[in-house]
């Protein structure tokens, strides 16, 4: 009896040893790297720490668990849209730019972006009859960050001290490019 029983427990131990282990490399064949090349009816490697240049053809999503910082170019630039950023960019984006804050470059004095729209240096037109060339042109609201307008070509920026209003007894600081 001890024999069959020890036979029993032999077998039926060895059984579940060779299921365990044909699980266990199951388990592991997706994490072992492609054997050959794309297309040869393997997938592509996956992004990793190489430092040779990767491309993902589809979608990549980044700080899915909400970590505090969730990307960091730490050297070179980025370009959206530009596969070639132009130099001395740090960020060169081909298209619209949406926000709802515009900071400093240490993100502080920040400025709702209709306050940024409003403060954005715009002109009004030139003032005609006066002869000169280019013609006299006001700007309303200097750029929020600077105090400046950028002034047409050909033109130089002036802080003067006039009223628009059509008061003299109330004076503002009003802005001309001539």
């Amino acid at each position: 009896m001890k024999s069959s029983r020890q036979t029993i427990f032999s077998t039926v131990l060895s059984i579940v040893i060779t299921v365990f282990a044909v699980g266990m490399v199951v388990h592991a064949a997706p994490w072992a790297d492609p054997t050959a090349t794309p297309p040869g009816n393997n997938a592509a490697e996956p992004i990793n720490i190489s430092n040779s240049g990767q491309a993902k053809s589809g979608g990549l999503m980044l700080n899915t668990g909400g970590a505090l910082i969730g990307l960091i170019v730490q050297n070179g630039s980025m370009g959206i849209g530009d596969v070639t950023p132009d130099a001395g960019l740090k960020l060169d984006v081909e298209g619209k730019v949406g926000a709802t804050e515009y900071c400093d470059q240490n993100g502080n004095n920040c400025r709702a972006m209709t306050a940024v729209a409003a403060e954005g240096g715009s002109f009004k037109g030139g003032f005609g009859g006066h002869g000169s060339n280019p013609p006299l042109v006001r700007c309303d609201s200097p750029n929020s960050f600077t105090g400046n307008c950028t002034c047409p070509t050909g033109t130089t920026y002036h802080r003067i001290g006039l009223s628009w209003s059509g008061d003299p007894s109330t004076p503002d600081t009003s802005y001309l490019c001539y």
